[in-house]
């Protein structure tokens, strides 16, 4: 029975927050500034993935919705960014687990840094975006340097967010959750 409710909550409920990535990701494309807002609320649904399924049934949740989103999605920087940095939900706790805390951050930011050079890489040099190419001539080196430095700070925001979600959604909205759909 365990096994049932194991397989049933990885097809329907994985299925119903994949969905709810990608759309979260096309409606980034409609607003403006939205680029890199879309990709840090659409991994935020890879918690209740992790937390009810577990980190197997989130890595797929995680590839369905950034293949959807490299597909479907007209803003292919943020689609980018997802796929670079979605799923960092489910790596966070092996990242907290490094010590001394200090440590732990810096490999943190250096996955970031790494993801978000390694989605420019590619969307300057394979997919041969002119746009992204005429905005980074634009804003120059400093300007370029300047942002890098910002995503970083906003990285660092996040995984705070992240730290106080995950307790928030298992003490308060998982016992909810489980009330209504049993």
């Amino acid at each position: 029975m365990e096994q049932e409710n194991r397989t049933g909550c990885i097809l329907h409920g994985c299925g119903v927050l994949a969905a709810l990535a990608t759309a979260l990701m096309l409606l980034g494309g409609l607003f403006p500034g939205a680029t890199y807002c879309a990709p840090l609320l659409a991994s935020l649904v890879l918690i209740p993935a992790q937390e009810e399924c577990g980190p197997r049934a989130a890595w797929g949740l995680f590839t369905a919705a950034a293949l959807l989103s490299l597909l479907l999605c007209a803003d292919k920087e943020a689609a980018l960014l997802f796929a670079a940095l979605g799923y960092y939900p489910i790596l966070k706790a092996r990242l907290d687990a490094v010590r001394p805390g200090l440590l732990s951050r810096l490999c943190k930011l250096a996955f970031f840094n790494a993801a978000v050079l390694a989605a420019y890489a590619v969307l300057l040099f394979v997919l041969v975006s002119d746009t992204a190419r005429a905005e980074f001539r634009e804003m120059g080196k400093a300007m370029t340097a300047a942002l890098l430095l910002g995503g970083n700070i906003v990285f660092l925001l996040y995984d705070f967010v992240l730290r106080r979600l995950r307790p928030l959604y298992v003490g308060r909205l998982q016992p909810v959750l489980r009330r209504l759909f049993r």
